[in-house]
Formats: structure tokens, C-alpha cells, sequence
């Protein structure tokens, strides 16, 4: 059952501005730091048995509702877009007195992902729990889940934009063939993207004018020091994400923070330079607007482009932030490709985005 309460019906596609106060957010890029610092090292995450995903940290609701001190920054950052109201009136009500009993969320599974600019974008999938299951006769299936709600908290501002299809996997295939919405946000400094759990989506590449690592904020001169506030989370052109999957069950593939990332409490005016004047700040998380594109076409015109990962040049803009693309409905739908055989493993079945044929006069 969907869970969030959005206009953008296809994608669930919601944004929220000013996702953490600034400390918090200080409090998660040094710490976001440290797990790259980790990782570029070398460091291999724990997994768990009979689980095919890995890399992933849990987070149970419970240590949501504390006050602190929390383990890590990051999962003060997550408490904190847990307790707030623009989240919850995205949808994603965490605790039991803010949901149905269907609704309650038990906890978030959360990774970090840096990205170099000459590095591929994450290409196209859908967020999932695949365990291999033992069927007793020699014979293995794997049991596939969704979250309920998937989440991306923008660090920096460089790197392409995420692009979520309104298409779900069923039975190894893209429901519908083509979407009628996709919803693109490009990477904003503590902007928070919402977007149901179990739809299809993919990194693009950069656009022209955005993905630099410099927003118009950053790259004016401060008036106290009349040097620019670019930081060293954007200097080097890295995509640095902070993912956060809302589910109503714990995944089996998400394991528990070792004891190497939890870190010492943050202190933000020693570590940061700046007054915290009681972790007060003049905004609040808000959820924003969302921009609809109305497209006068459906979208096989465009899914070339998409499925080379790049926003189609007819919707790309240096002023949208994010935006939900609307396309027509067509008239005609192409039947659909070859069956996959029953009970086939949809889990080593190949993603292919948006299924290709020779049928585009239809449209």
C-alpha cells in the first residue's frame, strides 16, 4: 500500500528543503567524511547470511525517539527527519502515534554513496531485500522486498540527478512498460527526496548548469569574510548521498553499526567555527512545492535519452531544482515482450530499462 501523501501519484515523488537544522547537518558531514575516509581504505562491510545485498546499517525506531546522544551523525540526521513534521505530512510517520498500525515504520536502513565525477552513475534498479530462501528440495528462491518508503539527503551539490520512474518489477518486468511520470531531483545541499519504495530509478549524468558542486549560495563571497563558503564536500566534484529506506520490517540484509562508526559527540561551534545559538535556526524542514512538466507526448519520444541516463534536452532547465515530468498517455500500447518463464529467479534476471522494440510509431 502506498504510504505517501504526495500530488506526484505515479512516483510518490515528495521534497523537503532545509532537511536538518545546521548543526545536525555539520554534526553528519564529518561523519559522512569518515565513512568515505573508511571505505576509500578499503574498509568491507559486515552481510549477513543468506542475504544477497550488503553495505547497508540499521537503525530501529526506537533509538529514533531518544533524545541522544545518538551513535553516529548520521543517525542523529535520521532521528531527526523522523521527528519531522514536513516528513510526516510527506507521509512517512515513523512513530505509533502519528500512523495506522499498517503504517508504522520499524526502523530505517541507511548507506552512504560518494560518487567522482568521472566515475558511471548508479544506473537503474529498484531498492530491495533479496534473501535465498531454502525450499527443502535442493532447490533455492529468492524472497524479494520492498521498503516502504526510499529516501535520498543530498550532501553537496555536485553530480547528476536522480531520476525515479513511476514503474514498479513485476515478475522480472517494468509495470507499466513505459512510465507516465518521472520525477528528477538534482543534487541540492540538505534537500531531502522522498519517493515510494519499490519504484524504478537510476542516477543521471550531470546537466549543463548543474552538478558543478557550487550553488549560487556557496559561490557568492561571505559578507563576514569576503571569500567564498565553498566547502571541501564540493571541491572535488564528488556526488555524496546519504540513503535512508523507511521499512515496515527490518531487511535481512541491513546489519548493526559496528562499533568502528560510532563516534564521539559533535560539539559545533569547536568544529565547525560557527554559533550555534542554541541549535536554533531561522528555517525549518519544509516540504516544497513540486513542479509539474507537462509533457505533450508520451515517453517512448524521450526514453533513449533516458535510458542513456541524461534528462531529455526538452526538459532541461538551470532554474528547476526538481521537477515531476507528466507525459501523454498513448493512445495504443505495444504488446508486451516474450514472457519470462515461470519461475524464473526475477533476482539475476537483467534490469533492462524500459523495454526496447521497434514499435515507436504507435505513439
Amino acid at each position: 500500500a502506498s504510504m505517501l501523501a504526495t500530488e506526484a501519484s505515479a512516483t510518490g515523488a515528495a521534497f523537503v528543503a532545509d532537511a536538518l537544522a545546521p548543526d545536525v547537518m555539520a554534526h553528519l558531514e564529518r561523519d559522512v567524511a569518515s565513512f568515505i575516509e573508511a571505505f576509500d581504505a578499503g574498509y568491507e562491510p559486515p552481510s549477513s547470511p543468506g542475504s544477497l545485498t550488503s553495505g547497508t546499517f540499521w537503525m530501529p525506531t526506537r533509538d529514533m525517539r531518544a533524545a541522544g546522544p545518538f551513535r553516529n551523525g548520521v543517525e542523529r540526521a535520521i532521528a531527526s527527519l523522523a521527528r519531522a513534521r514536513a516528513v510526516r505530512d510527506a507521509g512517512v510517520r515513523v512513530f505509533a502515534d502519528d500512523a495506522r498500525a499498517s503504517e508504522t515504520i520499524r526502523g530505517a536502513e541507511w548507506w552512504i554513496q560518494d560518487v567522482a565525477r568521472d566515475e558511471p552513475p548508479k544506473t537503474f534498479h529498484t531498492d530491495c531485500d533479496a534473501v535465498v530462501m531454502s525450499s527443502g528440495d535442493d532447490t533455492n528462491a529468492t524472497e524479494i522486498r520492498h521498503p516502504a518508503v526510499a529516501s535520498v539527503l543530498y550532501v553537496g551539490q555536485a553530480g547528476g540527478p536522480t531520476a525515479v520512474f513511476g514503474q514498479r518489477k513485476k515478475n522480472a518486468r517494468l509495470v507499466p512498460r513505459y512510465p507516465s511520470e518521472v520525477a528528477v531531483a538534482h543534487p541540492t545541499r540538505n534537500t531531502l527526496l522522498l519517493f515510494e519504495g519499490d519504484r524504478y530509478h537510476a542516477v543521471m549524468h550531470p546537466t549543463e548548469g548543474k552538478g558543478t558542486g557550487v550553488s549560487e549560495r556557496d559561490a557568492a563571497p561571505s559578507e563576514l569574510t569576503g571569500t567564498s563558503t565553498t566547502s571541501a564536500r564540493d571541491s572535488n566534484d564528488q556526488r555524496v548521498t546519504v540513503l535512508v529506506n523507511w521499512w515496515r520490517d527490518r531487511p535481512r540484509g541491513a546489519t548493526d553499526l559496528p562499533d568502528r562508526f560510532v563516534t564521539p559527540p559533535f560539539d559545533f561551534e569547536s568544529e565547525s567555527g560557527e554559533i550555534n545559538e542554541g541549535g536554533r535556526t531561522t528555517t525549518e524542514p519544509t516540504l516544497t512545492r513540486v513542479p509539474v512538466v507537462d509533457v505533450p507526448h508520451a515517453f517512448v519520444k524521450h526514453a533513449d535519452a533516458w535510458r542513456a541516463q541524461t534528462v531529455p534536452r526538452a526538459l532541461q532547465s538551470p532554474r528547476r531544482a526538481h521537477f515531476v515530468a507528466r507525459y501523454e498517455t498513448p493512445k495504443k500500447t505495444p504488446a508486451p515482450p516474450s514472457a519470462i518463464e515461470p519461475g524464473t529467479d526475477e533476482s539475476v534476471v537483467q534490469e533492462w530499462p524500459f523495454e526496447n522494440d521497434d514499435e515507436h510509431d504507435v505513439f
